[in-house]
């Protein structure tokens, strides 16, 4: 304990026993595995995994313990996103994903834009689908107005000068009490604006 300049805490040493679930973990993890591959719309529920150790593989134990342990593997390899910024003038575009199948073949196909990005003061192309410069012709041309990427919606300030949004509360001017606002929400700030003044 003298190595540390406070407690550590309670560390754990070996991995949790799942007597119950132990057997069906391997399965567990390959269909979970396996899902990762497939559109969100296509993978497994844990109620489904449930049903699919019962009946493919024998299994007896309870629907609780499956479920707990497939919330907690699907938290731990969830996504986590930084959000990008491109300079003026830069085109990207993600329409998504699917399977197809191709001559019987399981497989995604390739996104359907063209990006301009740079590397290390270079210009790189990636052409996905079809040519850059017919691509571009047929693009149309920027708005007069800039677009706001954000989620808008009209809220009424408190009696105790706040706005909720999205579950957490964000204090204004009391000047603001009860009128309603518009609060939009971006990436990394949330805005209120209240006629021509905002608050951030």
């Amino acid at each position: 304990m003298l190595r540390y300049a406070a407690p550590p805490g309670y560390q754990r040493q070996q991995a949790v026993k799942r007597p119950r679930l132990g057997p069906w973990l391997g399965v567990i993890d390959a269909i979970l595995e396996d899902d990762k591959r497939r559109p969100a719309k296509q993978r497994h529920t844990a109620k489904r995994i449930f049903d699919r150790l019962r009946e493919e593989h024998g299994f007896r134990g309870g629907y609780g313990i499956v479920s707990q342990y497939v919330r907690r593997e699907r938290l731990r390899s969830r996504e986590m996103f930084v959000p990008l910024a491109h300079a003026a003038g830069e085109a990207q575009a993600d329409f998504g994903e699917a399977l197809v199948v191709v001559g019987g073949v399981e497989q995604k196909p390739g996104p359907p834009a063209t990006g301009l990005r740079r590397w290390g003061g270079r210009k790189a192309s990636v052409v996905s689908a079809g040519n850059f410069e017919r691509d571009r012709a047929a693009m149309l041309s920027l708005p007069a107005a800039p677009y706001e990427a954000c989620e808008k919606i009209s809220a009424r300030v408190s009696s105790l000068s706040l706005v909720r949004y999205r579950s957490n509360d964000y204090s204004v001017p009391t000047c603001y009490g009860h009128r309603e606002v518009l609060v939009k929400g971006y990436v990394h700030e949330v805005v209120i604006a209240c006629d021509s003044a905002q608050r951030n």
